[in-house]
């Protein structure tokens, strides 16, 4: 009788793990779904951005640019800037968050570095451009912001060539003759 009476329970006890963790996979699917959509809807976003580069006259009022825009297409620019801005919105208010990385430590599981360059007076990698925004999405890694990285320059390279030249007795780095045999 206690036989039947604890594989019972073991049987409750086995059924509400399997709803915990149902409950709990069921949470986390909905709280990514949006994931590939969103994805996709960063590249909307990206033209939409660069459509606003490539056509926005230079802020000087006396631009040769300013000039040559019409009102028309001032309008059509400003149509776009408030489509990126209302899509940004609606991106923030669903937790799509950009990543801020201009100046900031470079951080290998948020930023792809795609070119690097030496610098004097840092002494770990910082973020010098940004290519492409990163975004995250629910405290997940959407897309990786793109970026040009400033790196410290190497020292230890610039110490040996230094020290090798200063320790060599042949300063012109010519080789001892082997069939000299004089002393």
């Amino acid at each position: 009788r206690d036989e039947y009476k604890d594989k019972y329970l073991r049987n409750l006890a086995e059924m509400d793990n399997f709803r915990k963790r149902v409950k709990k996979e069921k949470e986390e699917y909905q709280k990514y779904a949006l994931n590939d959509f969103l994805f996709e809807l960063l590249q909307v976003y990206d033209n939409l951005e660069r459509a606003i580069k490539a056509k926005t006259p230079s802020q000087k009022k006396d631009s040769v640019l300013n000039l040559l825009v019409s009102d028309d297409e001032k309008s059509i620019i400003s149509g776009v800037e408030m489509i990126l801005k209302q899509l940004f919105e609606l991106m923030k208010r669903n937790r799509v968050l950009e990543i801020d990385a201009l100046g900031k430590h470079f951080d290998p599981n948020i930023h792809q570095a795609l070119s690097r360059e030496e610098r004097e007076g840092i002494t770990e990698p910082v973020v010098l451009e940004v290519y492409q925004k990163g975004f995250m999405y629910n405290d997940r890694l959407l897309r990786p912001t793109l970026v040009k990285v400033a790196v410290p320059k190497e020292k230890e390279e610039e110490e040996k060539a230094k020290n090798a030249s200063d320790s060599n007795p042949n300063a012109d780095n010519k080789p001892p003759d082997p069939g000299n045999t004089e002393k």
